[in-house]
């Protein structure tokens, strides 16, 4: 792979700004930032179309629901509530939200490079929180399942006393 040497730069730059001796691309394109072992953005930059993606596996889709389908389709409008990225499943079970973005890198200087990471982890963390906020309804259908099968188990173990 033929990472430009301006993208190389610029991502050095950021890793100077991070603290990073070294920040490259990979002989695939690829490099991936772990921050605050919380989360990783990966860079990918596309060879063939002289691009730099961002993205980040949000982490599995616990609550499957048509309401939460549906939050995630309506951020995507626009793109107005993932600051330019966009929201996807993975195919994996449970499905996982990935958070990807593609980012014009050539037009940018160094510190518009480093604010445009900053905005996408900042989105990142906005919906990892949003996906992992406790659902009260599933969580009150979770614990009447729960009683309901601890009550089945003390019933059971009552019968063979």
């Amino acid at each position: 792979m033929n990472t430009p040497e301006r993208l190389q730069a610029l991502l050095h730059d950021l890793g100077q700004q991070m603290g990073l001796s070294e920040l490259r691309m990979d002989e695939h394109g690829g490099c991936g930032l772990e921050l605050d072992q919380r989360m990783i953005v990966s860079l990918q930059y596309r060879e063939t179309e002289n691009e730099l993606w961002l993205y980040a596996d949000l982490g599995p889709v616990v609550r499957r629901s048509p309401a939460s389908y549906e939050k995630l389709l309506q951020a995507n409008l626009f793109w107005q509530a993932t600051s330019g990225a966009t929201l996807s499943l993975s195919a994996d079970e449970p499905p996982h939200a990935v958070l990807a973005r593609a980012l014009p890198w050539m037009s940018l200087d160094d510190a518009s490079f480093g604010m445009a990471v900053e905005s996408f982890v900042n989105t990142v963390e906005d919906w990892q929180a949003q996906l992992h906020q406790a659902d009260p309804k599933t969580e009150a259908d979770a614990g009447g399942r729960a009683d309901a099968l601890m009550a089945d188990a003390m019933a059971m173990l009552r019968g063979r006393a």
